[in-house]
């Protein structure tokens, strides 16, 4: 084997698939919905709150389909990483749907992200910062650094345990969203997965592969936060829930249910 999947793909994305043939469909179930959902959506002129919430809903279910596309192919540590993408705007989304006035908390936190940016710029070695040049000189860099300052006055925007906890879902931050940034940066901990143990207990090598994890470990919480997405934005635009997101909320609740039983 030379590359993850072997040399033979396909072959090896169909064997992982059939591990677990009623999850997938189920979750292929939710993300067909939630595509169709985010298409029909309305967004009035000037609306800046239905314009955010479309476009956090945008990224939480692009980050959906990524996470089935990483777990039928065995790649369970990504997957992780992008559940835990999902979940942060999740937080996001479900903070502005309950209180509008986060959506003016976000927009001014990106003042200070883009000043934290010309900060890095400005320390940039000479050379490169040379290279920048005409279009980003150092007097520009600095009068972006003064203008930003001004505008956010030393303030910080909410972070993702603010948004959690505003959005109602401070558990989940709690929770899998610290377990999950140990895959997100690489602690020594979650690099432990990818070790391979001999009989002994030693160390024997890396694996490389399809991590031999199941799949409701990953699928799980990523279909329920899709759906919380779901449910938000069709709380926001005044059109739900449906009968069939209420449907797809009770089949799934019970395929989880149904593997915590055993």
């Amino acid at each position: 084997m030379d590359r993850y999947l072997g040399s033979d793909p396909t072959a090896v994305i169909a064997q992982l698939r059939s591990r677990a043939p009623v999850w997938f469909a189920e979750a292929e179930a939710i993300a067909a919905y939630a595509s169709s959902l985010l298409q029909r959506l309305d967004v009035h002129v000037g609306e800046v709150r239905e314009l955010l919430a479309s476009l956090l809903f945008q990224r939480v279910v692009a980050g959906f389909e990524a996470v089935l596309l990483l777990g039928e192919r065995g790649m369970h540590t990504q997957g992780l990483v992008q559940r835990r993408s999902i979940l942060e705007a999740l937080f996001v989304l479900g903070a502005i749907v309950q209180d509008a006035e986060y959506v003016e908390r976000f927009l001014a936190t990106d003042a200070g992200r883009v000043l934290e940016i010309y900060k890095k710029m400005k320390r940039l070695p000479l050379p490169i910062r040379d290279a920048l040049e005409p279009e980003i000189t150092l007097p520009l860099i600095e009068a972006k650094i003064t203008e930003l300052k001004s505008k956010t006055s030393g303030r910080k925007g909410p972070s993702a345990a603010d948004y959690a906890k505003a959005a109602g879902l401070e558990t989940y931050y709690l929770t899998d969203y610290s377990f999950s940034s140990e895959a997100a940066h690489s602690v020594a901990k979650d690099l432990e997965r990818h070790i391979q143990l001999d009989g002994e207990g030693g160390i024997d090598g890396m694996r490389w592969g399809p991590e031999d994890v199941p799949v409701p470990e990953l699928f799980g919480h990523a279909m329920d936060y899709a759906l919380m997405a779901c449910f938000a934005v069709e709380k926001l635009f005044g059109n739900g829930p449906t009968a069939e997101l209420e449907a797809l909320r009770v089949r799934v609740n019970k395929l989880i249910e149904s593997d915590v039983a055993g």
